[in-house]
C-alpha cells in the first residue's frame, strides 16, 4: 500500500466483512471525537477571546491524535 493510504484510502476495500465494517466505524467515531476539540477551540475563541497558547496547542494536539489513531485503526483493521 502506498504512503498516501495512511491519509486517505485510495482504493477502499470492497469487502463487507465484519472487520472492514468495524474498522470504518472506529475510524469515523475517532474522527468525530477528533473534531470536537477544534469546535470547542473555535467556540471558545469567539465567545471568550483568545485563551493562552498552551490551550491552543493542547486542543489541536488532542484532535490530531484522535484523527491519526482513527485512521490507523481503519488502516490496520480494514486493510484500507
Amino acid at each position: 500500500m502506498a504512503f498516501s493510504n495512511l491519509i486517505w484510502p485510495q482504493r477502499p476495500n470492497t469487502e463487507t466483512t465484519m472487520s472492514v465494517r468495524l474498522g470504518r466505524v472506529l475510524h469515523w467515531i475517532a474522527t468525530g471525537i477528533g473534531v470536537i476539540p477544534i469546535a470547542v477551540l473555535i467556540y471558545g475563541y469567539v465567545a471568550w477571546g483568545s485563551p493562552g497558547r498552551g490551550e491552543h496547542i493542547a486542543l489541536i494536539g488532542l484532535s490530531l491524535i484522535f484523527l491519526i489513531v482513527g485512521r490507523a485503526l481503519r488502516y490496520v483493521v480494514s486493510n484500507e
